[in-house]
């Protein structure tokens, strides 16, 4: 199993204890700050993540980083991964968190890589279209990518949508491929 895969189940626990509570998104803010402390203090990220450091430094580490106003199901899972020497899946924490809470929320983030930067317009058209397709309020990550000619390249989970010229051309470049080209009429 990789590691997110494993993160996704302990966090799972997580987010449906959360839930129970009713302080997902307190819980969400804490992973999310425990994530930017230790962003910016390489030398806690270390010693959390050094296999040599024991149980209560790397304990002292994440309290730190979450300060004294975190939940204690934060606080108490973060101890837990501690305990079980999983300290790196807090790093995934976060990420499987919010995914869980957009999920359950009805929202998605679509990866949207283009050519060029999208007008308001054409973001606006594409977040519209999106929304139906997946019956989800989508909300656009966008980054450019020249190399794409023109057009847009979307990720909305597992699913990808290639509507780009690069990969138009390519299609083309395959379907000519499969074309028979006529022989030359032999001469006896």
């Amino acid at each position: 199993m990789t590691e997110r895969t494993i993160a996704r189940r302990y966090v799972r626990a997580l987010f449906e204890l959360s839930l129970e509570q009713g302080g997902a998104d307190a819980v969400m803010a804490d992973l999310a700050r425990l994530l930017e402390a230790l962003a910016r203090a390489p030398a806690q990220l270390s010693t959390l993540l050094d296999p040599r450091a024991d149980v209560a430094a790397k304990r002292a580490v994440v309290d730190a980083a979450l300060g004294a106003t975190a939940r204690p199901l934060a606080q108490d899972f973060c101890r837990m991964l501690i305990d079980r020497k999983r300290e790196r899946l807090l790093l995934l924490a976060a990420e499987e968190f919010a995914s869980l809470l957009r999920e359950q929320r009805g929202e998605a983030v679509a990866e949207v890589t283009s050519a060029a930067p999208l007008d308001a317009a054409a973001r606006e058209a594409l977040q519209a279209q999106l929304g139906q397709l997946t019956r989800k309020k989508v909300s656009l990550q966008e980054a450019i990518d020249a190399t794409l000619l023109s057009g847009v390249r979307v990720r909305v989970g597992s699913m990808l949508l290639d509507g780009s010229a690069r990969r138009r051309l390519a299609g083309m470049r395959d379907e000519l491929m499969k074309v028979a080209l006529p022989t030359a009429p032999e001469t006896g």
